[in-house]
């Protein structure tokens, strides 16, 4: 007998607007953020954080929520709203994101089997924003676009047994899809992305690069500049945060 499986996704928000982060900023995008997360950076209540953290995660209040809506429901969203016809014909793109969506793997195969089943021309451009802890298999893998991973540096509070995968994080680097994005707060933060990371995997300096660690208008300006003087230094590139830049501490805009 054949396996039925739930045609829904644990969803903590969606809607449109433009990527903020990464290689492809300015990009209109609709983000479909997924319920729930493995790690918990710069949360200091959680039994996970076990050291100071210099950032907290910007998304936290949102992604610890979230409702299962059917794959039809979704759809029926995307169409309703004109997202489905920005996807299909323009070049924005679908952003899979967190807290840490590939939990949702499975799901994330059935709905993309699903899309392929009852949309087979709909083929949009597909990021996945991940920690970088797990790897994406599957339909939805060979639907992926890019990659954005944003390994986990110290500066999250989280110890290495659970913000780092050094086998998955080298199974990334090996895919020509992949970015990296690393939050910065600091120059030690970059030399440790370095020691650990970097130079051990020998990721090449133009697939990475670097973020400020700030979740408000005022700490991004004071942070920026040093950023893009170790972007300068490294050969890194420069990832701002336009959405933090233009609307401060608001989500789902």
């Amino acid at each position: 007998m054949a396996i039925k499986h739930k045609n829904n996704l644990a969803v903590s928000e969606q809607f449109y607007s433009i990527q903020g982060e990464g290689r492809h900023v300015g990009r209109p995008s609709v983000f479909l953020r997924l319920k729930g997360c493995n790690l918990r950076c710069g949360d200091s209540q959680s039994k996970l954080h076990t050291q100071p953290s210099t950032w907290i995660c910007d998304t936290i209040d949102v992604w610890t929520k979230g409702e299962s809506i059917s794959f039809e429901s979704l759809l029926t969203t995307w169409i309703a709203n004109g997202w489905f016809d920005k996807l299909h014909s323009q070049d924005a793109a679908l952003i899979i994101t967190g807290g840490e969506p590939l939990l949702h793997n499975l799901d994330l195969n059935h709905f993309f089997d699903w899309l392929a089943e009852h949309y087979p021309d709909f083929h949009p451009i597909i990021e996945l924003e991940t920690n970088g802890t797990l790897f994406p298999e599957g339909t939805f893998n060979d639907c992926c676009t890019v990659f954005n991973v944003s390994p986990k540096l110290s500066n999250s509070g989280m110890a290495n047994d659970f913000r780092l995968n050094m086998d998955i994080l080298d199974r990334f680097n090996q895919d020509p899809r992949t970015q990296f994005k690393l939050v910065v707060t600091s120059k030690d933060d970059v030399l440790e992305f370095q020691q650990n990371i970097q130079h051990p995997l020998r990721i090449p300096p133009a697939k990475i690069s670097l973020m400020p660690g700030a979740d408000s208008r005022d700490e991004l300006q004071n942070i920026s500049i040093k950023v893009v003087d170790w972007c300068k230094e490294y050969g890194y590139h420069f990832s701002p945060r336009l959405h933090v830049d233009l609307w401060n501490q608001l989500t789902g805009v």
